[in-house]
C-alpha cells in the first residue's frame, strides 16, 4: 500500500458511513450521497477555486469517514488544465453495490519513496503528496475535460489503518467496476529510448507472428514440453530474427513496475489495460506476448542480460493470468487461481508493507469466497503482526488447496527474519525465491505420495492455533551427513569428497549395489541443469565431475567459474556443477540408517526424522520439538533416492503399513 498520510479528520465532517448511502442520483458528480451531503461536495468552478499556496508544513487534506461494509469508496475529479498549471482535484463518493455507478478508471503505477513533496489542491485545499503519484496525476490531467480516476494514494485515508484494511479488502472490486486500467510504467530515462522500445516491441511481435500461426497459439506453441504430457513452459527456441535491435528492452523490462506484487491484481481484473512509458502507449497484452517470446528464445538472446531482468520473467506470469485472448480456455477458465497458486505465481514480487505479500492477491483468489477469508482479511494495524498474517496465509493455502506444497517454501532461516518468533511451518512470503535465505525450492514433478491429497487430519488446531496436525508415515532416520554446501568455491571440493567416502560406507554394507546413479540423481536433486527430470546421461556427466574433482585444482577453482578447455569432459563437468550447486546449495548431503542417499536442510542432525506427508510432493524433514512432548518441528523439504515417484508410498500400502500424526509447531 502507498504511504501517503493524512491528518487527523475534522469532527465537523458529516460521517458518510451513515445509512445515508443509498442514493444513485448523479448531481455534480456526487453518487451514492443525499441531497445534503451532495451539496459538500459540488464542484466549484475555476473562479470559485481556492488559490494554490505553498506552505512551509506539510498540508494534509481531510477525509470524510466512509463503510467498507457498505463499498463506499473515493474517487478522484481531475479538472483540465495546462501542464504547467497546479493539479487541482475533487472526491466524490460512491457505493459499488449501487445500482448505477459513475465510470472511472483506475491506476496501475510504481510508488516511490514516502516523503510528500507535491503539491496539490484538493477540495479547495492544499495539500501534499507523495511525488510518484503526484506525476502520474500530471500525466493523467487532460486539457479540455475532467477525468474521473481511483487512485490508492489519495483515494484511501493511509493514515487510517481500519478504513486502509477495508479499502485494501475491496481492491478486487474497485479495478473490476472501472471501465478502464490506465497503467504508468514510467518516464523514459534516456532521450529517444521510448522510439527504440516502441520499435523493438513491434518488430518481436511481428517475429513471433511470422512463426506462429496466431496470438491465440503462442501460449501452445510456447509450452509444448516433451518431456511431459503436461504444459509447461519450455524454452528451447531459437527462432529469433538475431537483426531485431534488443537493446532498449534491457531498461524497458528493468522498469520497477513490473517488480510490484500488486500490479498483478491491477492488471488481471480490470477490462482492459493501457501502458504509458514516457511518450508511447503500448497494449498490456502486447508486452506480455513479446516477453513470452523473448524467453521461449533465450537461448539466443542478446544482450544476453535481457534474458535474467525480473520484469520480463513477470511479465510472462502475468500474461497467463490476464491475456484472455491468447491464453486457451482451459487455462484460463479454470475459474479463479487457488491462493497457493497465486504465491507461486507471484513468489519473485516486491512490496513495501511485507503484509502486501498476501494481500495483494486475494482479490483474484478463490479464498475470497471461502470460509477461510475470515483469516485473511486485511488487517494493517500494529496489533497483528505479520508473523500471524502469514501464519494464516499458510494455514489457509493448505486447507484451500489440500495440499502441502507451499511447505516447500519452509525455511529456518527465512522464519528468523519474521517480526515475530513463528512457528516452523509458517512461510516468510517476503524471502521465497530468495536464494540468500532459502535453498532453491525441489523440482515440482515429483509426487512422493501418488498423488493423495492432505489427509483429512491434516488441520491447525483449535485450540493453538500455532500448531499443524498432519498425517504420514516415517521413511527413515539420518545416520550421518556431510558439511553444508556453501557459497564459498573451496566447499565444493571438500563437501563432494565427503558425500564419496559416504557412498563409500554403503558401497562396503551392500557390495552387489551400484550407487553410482543414485548418487548422481541425488546430487543435482533429480532435476539437470536446464530443469528437465535426471536420465541416464547424468551418470555420465557424473563420471566427467568426479574426474575433474580428483585433478585437484587449486583452491578456489571450480568448474562452475572454469571456461571450457580442451579437456574432452570439461563441458559435463560444468554443466553437471551447475546443477548441484543449484540444488544442494544451503543443504547437506547425507544418508539414512537403511542406506538411502539424499539432500536436505543445513540443519539436520541425527535427530532427524524424514517423513512421506499427505499432500505432499516431496519428503520432509522433522525434528522432536525441545521442550514439547508429542510435537515436532519442521526443518524443510528433502530429496530422497528412491522415493521421489511414490516407490515408498506404494511399498507403505502394499505392506498395510501405519500412518501417523504429526504436531508440528
Amino acid at each position: 500500500m502507498p504511504w501517503f498520510r493524512s491528518s487527523k479528520k475534522s469532527a465537523q465532517v458529516a460521517d458518510v458511513t451513515t445509512s445515508s448511502v443509498h442514493s444513485t442520483t448523479y448531481s455534480n458528480g456526487s453518487i451514492g450521497l443525499n441531497p445534503s451531503q451532495r451539496n459538500r461536495h459540488a464542484v466549484p468552478s475555476d473562479a470559485q477555486a481556492a488559490p494554490f499556496r505553498s506552505t512551509s508544513s506539510t498540508p494534509l487534506p481531510v477525509y470524510q469517514p466512509i463503510s467498507s461494509e457498505k463499498k463506499v469508496i473515493r474517487l478522484l475529479e481531475l479538472t483540465p488544465g495546462a501542464s504547467h498549471d497546479p493539479i487541482r482535484c475533487y472526491t466524490h463518493y460512491i457505493s459499488l453495490s449501487a445500482a448505477d455507478i459513475m465510470p472511472y478508471e483506475t491506476v496501475s503505477y510504481c510508488w516511490g519513496e514516502s516523503k510528500r513533496d507535491f503539491d496539490i489542491v484538493l477540495d479547495r485545499v492544499p495539500a501534499r503528496i507523495e511525488s510518484s503519484a503526484g506525476r502520474l496525476l500530471q500525466r493523467l490531467r487532460e486539457s479540455g475535460k475532467r477525468r474521473i480516476v481511483w487512485i490508492d494514494a489519495v483515494c484511501i485515508d493511509q493514515d487510517d489503518d481500519a478504513e486502509k484494511s477495508g479499502q485494501v479488502a475491496m481492491m478486487g472490486d474497485i479495478y473490476r467496476c472501472g471501465w478502464r486500467n490506465v497503467v504508468w510504467l514510467g518516464d523514459c530515462p534516456q532521450p529517444g529510448l521510448e522510439d527504440a522500445v516502441h520499435v523493438a516491441i513491434r518488430n518481436v511481435l511481428a517475429d513471433m507472428r511470422n512463426h506462429v500461426d496466431g496470438d491465440d497459439k503462442l501460449y501452445e506453441f510456447t509450452h509444448k514440453d516433451p518431456t511431459t504430457t503436461r504444459p509447461r513452459f519450455y524454452p528451447k527456441g531459437n527462432l529469433l530474427d538475431q537483426r531485431i535491435d534488443l537493446r532498449s528492452l534491457v531498461t524497458f523490462f528493468s522498469t520497477k513496475w513490473f517488480d510490484r506484487v500488486w500490479v498483478v491484481q491491477e492488471v488481471v481484473l480490470p477490462k482492459t489495460s493501457l501502458c504509458h512509458y514516457g511518450s508511447i502507449t503500448l497494449q498490456l497484452a502486447d508486452i506480455c506476448k513479446v516477453a513470452a517470446w523473448l524467453l521461449w528464445n533465450h537461448r539466443v538472446l542478446y544482450p544476453r542480460e535481457l534474458g535474467t531482468t525480473s520484469g520480463l520473467s513477470h511479465a510472462l506470469s502475468i500474461w497467463s493470468l490476464a491475456d484472455k485472448t491468447a491464453i486457451p480456455k482451459h487455462v484460463h477458465d479454470r475459474s479463479d487461481p487457488s491462493l497457493l497458486e497465486l504465491c507461486l505465481k507471484t513468489e519473485g514480487y516486491e512490496a513495501t508493507e511485507p503484509k502486501d505479500k498476501v494481500y495483494a492477491l486475494l482479490g483474484m483468489s478463490t479464498v475470497s469466497r471461502s470460509p477461510y477469508m475470515p483469516l485473511l482479511q486485511p488487517r494493517y494495524g500494529k496489533e497483528v503482526s505479520v508473523t500471524e498474517v502469514y501464519r494464516d496465509a499458510t494455514r489457509a493455502m493448505i486447507a484451500e488447496s489440500a495440499s502441502l506444497h507451499i511447505l516447500q517454501f519452509c525455511s529456518r532461516q527465512a522464519t528468523m527474519l519474521l517480526d515475530r518468533p513463528a512457528p516452523s511451518w509458517v512461510v516468510n512470503f517476503e524471502q521465497m525465491g530468495l536464494q540468500q535465505t532459502m535453498p532453491v525450492r525441489l523440482g515440482l514433478a515429483f509426487d512422493t505420495n501418488l498423488g493423495q491429497k492432505a489427509n483429512r487430519c491434516t488441520r491447525v488446531a483449535a485450540k493453538d492455533p500455532d500448531v499443524l496436525t498432519v498425517a504420514g508415515f516415517q521413511v527413515d532416520q539420518v545416520a550421518q551427513y556431510t558439511d553444508p554446501f556453501t557459497a564459498d568455491p573451496n566447499t565444493e571440493l571438500a563437501v563432494m569428497k565427503q558425500a564419496l567416502a559416504l557412498t563409500a560406507t554403503l558401497s562396503k554394507r551392500f557390495p552387489k549395489l551400484d550407487f553410482t546413479k543414485q548418487l548422481s540423481e541425488t546430487l543435482i536433486g533429480g532435476i539437470d541443469w536446464v530443469g528437465n527430470a535426471a536420465g541416464p546421461k547424468q551418470s555420465l556427466n557424473f563420471d566427467a565431475f568426479v574426474k575433474y574433482l580428483r585433478l585437484e585444482e587449486p583452491r578456489g577453482s571450480n568448474p562452475s567459474s572454469r571456461k571450457p578447455t580442451a579437456e574432452q569432459n570439461a563441458y559435463t563437468a560444468r554443466t553437471y556443477s551447475k546443477a548441484m550447486r543449484r540444488a544442494c546449495m544451503g543443504r547437506r548431503f547425507f544418508v539414512t540408517a537403511r542406506g538411502l542417499m539424499g539432500i536436505g536442510p543445513a540443519e539436520l542432525s541425527r535427530n532427524t526424522t524424514i517423513v512421506i506427508l499427505y499432500g505432499g510432493k516431496v519428503p520432509f524433514a522433522l525434528e522432536a520439538a525441545p521442550g514439547r512432548k508429542g510435537k515436532v518441528t519442521l526443518l524443510g523439504e528433502c530429496y530422497l533416492a528412491l522415493c521421489m515417484y511414490g516407490e515408498m508410498m506404494s511399498m507403505h500400502k502394499e505392506k498395510g503399513g501405519r500412518d501417523e500424526k504429526y504436531e508440528i509447531v
